[in-house]
């Protein structure tokens, strides 16, 4: 790539992503921006974006790194390269090894456990820095960088968040995943540009744009080798689906992407609606302690008829607002959407919380098997199952 090129496709792909970032405000002014680095040509790209756009965009940048140990010398080796990057470009780097933490790798290691190693990691530093929406510390306890001290206090911080380098790709290969899957509106809006302290500022270019980008500022990449083989539902996708939509349309890709920016704008829509149902059907709080919250349940069979995705995004909200550990799904809001329409019977959501209808009310409940059926060791049953009753259940007594 001739240098004039090779610095305009650099320039183009970079106002492409910092529009992105302006129109989806990803950044708040001064935010400091940790920059999840593995290596790869995604990873890399977004922290060379963030390092070279990062005085217009008005943010500090580091950059974090987690060494899974998956693949040996090989991921020994892809922290090794981050690290000298990092060095080289006096970017602060926050580490985090499951060796050196004593954390053993599975004998299968599936994407999960490596993905809750990661988010724990993180969820742990943006606790540490005062980040927003940071959550409780989970998964492991890491070495990690020590905390960065801000002058002032607590309110001298500014506004931590964690970038992650998801492409179009990523976005593409989520929506096959979980369209698969079953999913709704909902999940067909795939990955959002915004959760809690999390943004995605890649999501508007695909991962031949970063591997171009790189390229044209002549900086390498490493590349795990476990991303090129079907051993993972993704890699199968990434070998397989995706290929093959491409070669029906070379902007598969780029048309899948824009399809879930729809789906989350329509996505939005409905929540909105469905919070004002909610609110709407809002009953006052009930003397009796086991009752948590309760609804009418008139309006809610009235949308049921009327206008059922406003009820479906307000069962979701529910679910959400609620019972955060209770993921929602097509089957516990197809439960619930049942519950309601009978006007009686209960629906148990987790070992401690169900959800009950009868006396013309809809009452969420701390309540333990009102359903029948073991949950087991006060953990979220695995799926939901619905207990129609003859005469309403009434919830436990104190």
């Amino acid at each position: 790539m001739a240098a004039a090129s090779a610095a305009g496709f650099a320039a183009a792909f970079e106002d492409t992503v910092q529009a992105f970032c302006l129109a989806q405000g990803l950044f708040a002014s001064r935010s400091r921006v940790i920059a999840a680095v593995s290596g790869g040509a995604d990873s890399m790209a977004l922290l060379l974006f963030l390092l070279r756009r990062a005085d217009s965009l008005g943010v500090t940048v580091e950059a974090v790194h987690v060494d899974h140990g998956i693949r040996g010398a090989a991921s020994a080796a892809d922290a090794a390269f981050v690290a000298r990057f990092c060095a080289a470009h006096g970017v602060p780097l926050h580490r985090f090894s499951a060796a050196e933490a004593g954390i053993p790798v599975p004998e299968h290691p599936s994407e999960d456990w490596a993905r809750r190693l990661r988010y724990g990691f993180f969820e742990q530093l943006l606790a540490r820095l005062g980040g927003e929406d940071a959550a409780a510390p989970a998964g492991p306890a890491g070495p990690g960088a020590a905390p960065l001290a801000e002058p002032g206090g607590e309110a001298a911080r500014p506004p931590v968040c964690i970038a992650t380098a998801h492409t179009q790709n990523d976005q593409a290969e989520t929506l096959l995943f979980r369209l698969a899957r079953g999913a709704g509106l909902r999940g067909a809006g795939g990955i959002r540009p915004v959760r809690g302290a999390y943004v995605r500022p890649l999501l508007s270019v695909s991962r031949a744009g970063t591997e171009g980008y790189c390229a044209a500022l002549g900086v390498p990449w490493v590349q795990d080798e476990s991303n090129l083989t079907d051993q993972y539902a993704r890699g199968r996708l990434r070998a397989g689906a995706l290929p093959a939509l491409t070669a029906a349309n070379g902007a598969a890709v780029e048309h899948l992407a824009a399809f879930c920016a729809r789906m989350q704008r329509l996505d939005g829509y409905f929540a909105a609606k469905g919070e004002t149902l909610l609110q709407a059907a809002a009953l006052p709080a009930e003397p009796v302690p086991p009752v948590l919250a309760a609804w009418a349940l008139a309006p809610l069979q009235a949308a049921l008829g009327e206008d059922e995705p406003v009820l479906e995004a307000a069962l979701l909200a529910l679910l959400e607002h609620h019972l955060p550990a209770c993921p929602p799904s097509e089957h516990r809001v197809a439960l619930l959407k049942a519950l309601i329409a009978e006007g009686k019977g209960a629906v148990q959501l987790t070992a401690d919380a169900a959800l009950l209808a009868g006396r013309g009310s809809l009452r969420l409940c701390a309540a333990h098997n009102v359903s029948g059926g073991r949950t087991g060791g006060g953990k979220a049953a695995p799926e939901p199952t619905a207990a129609p009753a003859e005469q309403p259940v009434k919830p436990p007594e104190k």
